[in-house]
């Protein structure tokens, strides 16, 4: 394994830990008042990084599926985006907790990008 793809899987790796720290975060949110709607929306959001950390973890292990990782980690990050925007501007009283982890997972989708995208570029110089 190159050390594009030793990045990447520890991305991969930082995606899923940080995805259920936010799950968790979201769900301890929720159990207070289960009409927190910015506590769901942060524990979803901790769901489909969890989701992202491990499915990309399995495929950074074979170089040819990082084109897979690209697309995967180009939504997380639009939805991290979003899950930002939509806390800030629906006018929620959201913690600062909620906001740094979506940013956290935002970033690590964005590393993750970056390296999945130099890897094909390395195979297709090949």
């Amino acid at each position: 394994m190159t050390g594009d793809g030793k990045i990447l899987k520890l991305a991969c790796i930082g995606a899923l830990f940080a995805g259920i720290a936010t799950l968790v975060l979201g769900v301890v949110l929720a159990v207070g008042n289960l009409m927190d709607i910015d506590a769901w929306i942060t524990a979803f959001e901790g769901l489909c990084s969890t989701i992202f950390g491990v499915r990309c973890a399995i495929l950074a292990n074979v170089p040819s599926n990082t084109a897979k990782i690209r697309t995967k980690a180009i939504v997380l990050s639009v939805a991290a985006v979003a899950v930002v925007a939509a806390l800030v501007a629906g006018g929620f009283e959201v913690s600062v907790g909620q906001l740094a982890m979506a940013g956290v997972i935002g970033v690590i989708a964005l590393v993750a990008l970056m390296f999945a995208s130099r890897i094909v570029k390395e195979q297709l110089r090949k």
